[in-house]
């Protein structure tokens, strides 16, 4: 029974299915890759930064705007 089951596998690991089906978790595991995810992690934390900068030059913009309009 063994042997039909090695034998059944060996000829199921050349058929188009399963290279398309090995392909795709090769993508997926690039995609994944350590080298990958600390790439995402570096754009990530660029555009929280970005992003804050942003909040902070409009909280100085609105604090002039204020003082100003105070003043007058």
């Amino acid at each position: 029974m063994k042997r039909i089951a090695d034998d059944t596998k060996r000829i199921a690991d050349g058929t188009k299915q399963n290279k398309k089906r090995q392909k795709h978790m090769e993508k997926k595991e690039e995609k994944w890759s350590k080298s990958r995810a600390s790439e995402r992690m570096v754009d990530r934390f660029d555009q929280i930064v970005r992003w804050s900068t942003d909040v902070i030059r409009f909280g100085e913009d609105e604090r002039e705007r204020f003082f100003i309009t105070k003043t007058q």
